[in-house]
Parts: C-alpha cells; sequence; structure tokens
C-alpha cells in the first residue's frame, strides 16, 4: 500500500525505492503498535458477534 501511495504521490522518481522504504517504515511503526494495541478489543467484538448457541 505504501508503494502504490508514493508511486501516486511522488512518480518513478530515481530514488523511488529510498522514498517508499522510508514510508514503509513510518507506517508500520504506527500500524505494528495500533493493531498490537486493538487486536484483543477486535477479538471480543469478534467472539460476541459470531458467538455459537
Amino acid at each position: 500500500m505504501t508503494g502504490v501511495a508514493t508511486l501516486r504521490t511522488q512518480g518513478l522518481v530515481p530514488d523511488f525505492h529510498a522514498i517508499w522504504l522510508g514510508t514503509w517504515v513510518a507506517a508500520w511503526a504506527v500500524a505494528f503498535p495500533t493493531a498490537f494495541l486493538f487486536a484483543p478489543v477486535a477479538r471480543r467484538l469478534v467472539a460476541r458477534i459470531v458467538r455459537a448457541d
């Protein structure tokens, strides 16, 4: 996803890979802790929705 976003905003520039790597690292640094914190909440919510009777 970060590659597509970088390509759309920067175009296919000579240092595309370096820009992409920077955006990927920044996105990962935000996404991983967010997923780590919200995964238990999401699991409990899904368990309530699909609970078998």
